[in-house]
């Protein structure tokens, strides 16, 4: 028996109900938990009773998956941190760091987040102290993976390399420029001693490369968990 008018609505309100929930909860870097509470048969609505994979426009089997997936993805959280400069990518010195802007990274990045089934956190700040503090918040906001361009800090500052250590989580440092092709002061990276790897040299595709990493880093952490 085909479902009502009403029955159709109630779905639909239930639907909306839910992937807000699981939206909020994943931007507030919870989403583990509430994914959990939130059983993903409710997706289905009044289709429940029925056993066929379709429901007068309801796909209940594909929507029981994707709340599985849901519920096992959330919780694969990795956080993009850039230090200071990054935010003048596309006008400093294009010639090394190339024309597209820190928004155009934070999308490039975001997509391919997605693609591997991971929610990210994409940051940037000038000021040392504010990456410190997000570096603790990461801590206890379900964060799995760290990947950071410390920019100029890089090779000056010793909090920074501290504060990666002391929060524990794997860290992959990234350059958009090879190091070691530039200036002897920036051969030395501070902070890569904490970190499980760097990618040096390849411009974006070098955070694209590092997501890729730490989605096996969360993959394996995953198996052994």
């Amino acid at each position: 028996m085909a479902p009502s008018v009403v029955e159709k609505a109630y779905a639909d309100a239930v639907r909306m109900l839910v992937l807000n929930l699981v939206e909020l909860a994943a931007t507030n870097g919870v989403g583990k938990s509430v994914a959990w509470e939130i059983s993903p048969e409710w997706v289905g609505g009044p289709c429940l009773r029925s056993d066929d994979a379709e429901c007068e426009g309801y796909p209940l089997k594909e929507r029981l998956n994707q709340g599985r997936e849901v519920k096992s993805t959330m919780s694969k959280q990795i956080l993009i941190l850039n230090g200071p400069n990054l935010n003048l990518l596309g006008t400093r010195e294009p010639e090394i760091y190339g024309r597209e802007t820190l928004a155009d990274l934070s999308r490039l990045v975001a997509a391919e987040c997605k693609r591997l089934g991971l929610a990210s956190q994409f940051f940037q700040s000038n000021y040392e102290g504010e990456l410190i503090e997000r570096i603790h918040e990461a801590r206890n906001d379900g964060t799995g993976v760290i990947i950071i361009n410390p920019g100029g800090l890089t090779h000056t500052s010793v909090s920074l390399r501290d504060a990666l250590a002391a929060v524990g989580l794997p860290v992959i440092e990234v350059h958009l420029s090879n190091l070691y092709r530039r200036e002897p002061f920036r051969h030395r990276s501070l902070t890569a001693a904490v970190a499980v790897g760097v990618i040096s040299g390849f411009g974006f595709q070098s955070y694209l490369m590092a997501v890729q990493a730490a989605a096996k880093i969360l993959e394996e952490q995953e198996k052994s968990a």
